[in-house]
């Protein structure tokens, strides 16, 4: 990396010893000077400066280290031919082609012909603040910092984090202070790729475990801790009202299935093939013979597991927390009903039958509401209690 041309404000000195032969152009030398402290901070490798003698001015000479009174140089910079300098010769500070040609000026900006390379704080339009590389500060009403990429290859811009074990240090953070808008805004023309890819590189040990592709911290940082109201994820389109059926909203896609998919109409797949458009608004996909397709376990006590309503909001089917169903609508059966049984005791019938097993213990109590109960005895007989009281044999064996 080359050093970082430096510059004061009127610098000179007289050289004490040194610099009274005229040797080979490129030769380092020791000096003594009598006084550094109005020459800039020069320090080898990072940053350096060039002189030259107030009477033979025709040698530049480049100062590579200032150590106190000592400084270490380069006799005959930038194509320049070493002289025999007087015995007690003053320098000053020059300004070279070579630093100046690293700065080609265009009206109205200024571009660097050479790679910007930051070792130290720098800053433009403020100084930098206390461990800033780079640090621009502005009040342009429009970019304060355009970078542009004209070529076909090559990223635009990348900034690579070498540094490990900062458990706050991130290759990039974004802070806005603005309320009124987005403090990171992305657009891109994308055909078959994503407008923002993220990818995670992973551990075969699973010691990432606690890591996460996105990670999503909704804070409350202004007038108390009580929760904020902002949403999570926010998916829109601003310029289109209807959408093909095939459109993706939102897809997790894993080992060939689609494991979770929003479509465009608001339909949701879980564990449905590629591409695949769910068949009614919700379309679960059982995906081995282990896993069961839905399930759904109750708390201890409060409202049903579930509910559903019909057009006008009247209730017509639900499951208590306890397991019981309820049916408050007509129900139709093609095939056939099984009672007491998780198991098929049809007798080899087809649809249309019912199949009901022995009662595990025989109605004592009479029901209500003029109702009946209808059971199997011990014998196999098919009988039914009123709420009279009175057991009539429907079927005998």
């Amino acid at each position: 990396m080359a050093a970082t041309e430096v510059f004061a404000n009127l610098p000179s000195t007289t050289v004490v010893s040194g610099g009274t032969s005229a040797p080979a152009p490129g030769t380092s030398e020791s000096w003594t000077v009598s006084d550094s402290t109005s020459f800039p901070a020069v320090t080898t490798g990072t940053t350096q400066c060039h002189v030259a003698d107030i009477v033979a001015n025709s040698e530049i000479i480049l100062v590579t280290n200032i150590s106190g009174a000592t400084w270490t140089v380069t006799r005959g910079a930038e194509g320049t031919t070493p002289v025999t300098h007087t015995a007690g010769f003053t320098v000053n500070q020059v300004t070279s082609a070579g630093a100046l040609g690293s700065f080609v000026q265009t009206a109205g900006s200024w571009t660097m012909a050479g790679p910007l390379s930051v070792s130290s704080s720098v800053g433009v339009g403020a100084s930098a603040p206390s461990g800033a590389g780079l640090n621009v500060i502005g009040t342009a009403t429009s970019q304060l910092v355009y970078v542009e990429q004209q070529g076909s290859a090559g990223h635009c811009m990348t900034l690579n984090l070498t540094g490990t074990g900062g458990t706050t240090q991130a290759a990039l953070n974004a802070v806005s202070a603005n309320s009124a808008f987005t403090c990171v805004e992305i657009s891109g023309v994308e055909t078959s790729r994503g407008t923002l890819k993220i990818t995670h590189h992973g551990y075969a040990d699973g010691s990432d475990s606690g890591a996460a592709a996105i990670s999503i911290d909704m804070q409350t940082s202004t007038g108390g801790s009580t929760g904020t109201t902002c949403g999570g994820i926010f998916l829109t389109s601003t310029t289109d009202s209807t959408y093909a059926s095939n459109v993706n909203l939102f897809l997790a896609r894993f080992n060939g299935l689609d494991e979770f998919v929003i479509k465009s109409q608001g339909v949701v797949g879980i564990c449905v093939p590629t591409s695949h458009v769910p068949s009614g608004m919700l379309e679960i996909a059982q995906k081995d013979t282990s896993t069961p397709g839905l399930y759904m376990q109750a708390i201890a006590s409060g409202t049903d597991m579930v509910t559903l309503k019909d057009s006008g909001g009247t209730l017509r089917f639900q499951v208590s927390n306890a397991g019981n169903t309820f049916l408050r609508a007509t129900a139709f059966m093609t095939t056939n009903m099984q009672v007491g049984s998780a198991s098929n005791n049809l007798g080899g019938g087809g649809n249309g039958c019912i199949g009901m097993n022995q009662a595990s213990a025989v109605p004592t109590s009479n029901p209500s509401s003029n109702g009946i109960v209808l059971y199997v005895d011990g014998s196999g007989n098919l009988l039914c209690r009123t709420s009279a009281g009175n057991v009539r044999t429907v079927a005998a064996v």
